[in-house]
């Protein structure tokens, strides 16, 4: 009964912190991580999704950021959960998750510029490389290829709804950030037919328009998360 209870009552505790700003994001990100270390022990029997669907409902993306410092003792728990919800295309967490990776928390940062702020470690761009490594893994879990490529393919298409474009195929206005990055690099990963990783790591920008440390620290994190097992 006490796990009926517990994840409501630790979000209302959040949500002010939330709310008050970006000062408070890195204290609600950790609480809503020790919450997820907490259940995770149940993830490897299919137990508490649900629950840590809810703890990334909000400021999720800090959170991987969070995850992705240490994706050997966190990550884990992002594999399961996401390679479970992937098998049953369940979908639009994860979706909505890299979106914010790749345009900013607010759905609406330049997916390139966001890519190479130079923050000391160019944290987005790794937390980014991490994250996709991190849906690799949890995408092996889908079944044979051809599951695979069809559980990435409904991730795509609803990152593309999650980025604000609700048809890849149709015209869409290139002045919004999500629209131009969708058109530029999801599109083309959506049509590919190469293994699921290369599809994942083409949804970063160019080599040509990504800074030298800004890629290396995204392959630095796409290596890491894909090793998560």
């Amino acid at each position: 009964m006490k796990s009926s209870w517990l994840l409501p009552a630790l979000l209302a505790a959040l949500t002010p912190a939330f709310a008050a700003g970006n000062d408070s994001l890195q204290t609600d990100a950790r609480a809503r991580l020790d919450y997820i270390r907490r259940v995770a022990p149940a993830l490897a029997q299919g137990g508490r999704l649900v629950n840590v669907s809810a703890a990334l409902q909000e400021n999720g993306s800090t959170v991987l950021e969070l995850v992705c410092e240490q994706p050997e003792m966190d990550g884990r728990a992002l594999v399961q959960w996401s390679g479970a919800l992937l098998r049953e295309g369940q979908v639009q967490i994860p979706a909505r998750l890299l979106a914010q990776l790749t345009l900013g928390l607010d759905g609406k940062q330049d997916a390139t510029i966001y890519f190479n702020t130079a923050d000391g470690d160019y944290r987005h761009a790794r937390t980014l490389g991490c994250y996709l490594g991190l849906l690799q893994s949890g995408l092996q879990t889908a079944g044979d290829v051809a599951a695979q490529r069809m559980a990435l393919t409904q991730l795509l298409h609803e990152t593309a709804k999650q980025a604000g474009v609700a048809d890849v195929n149709a015209a869409s206005d290139e002045t919004r950030a999500g629209a131009r990055w969708v058109q530029a690099r999801l599109k083309a990963s959506l049509q590919d037919d190469s293994p699921v990783t290369t599809r994942l790591s083409a949804l970063a920008p160019a080599e040509s328009e990504a800074d030298a440390a800004a890629l290396a620290a995204f392959r630095q994190g796409l290596s890491q998360g894909g090793a998560v097992r």
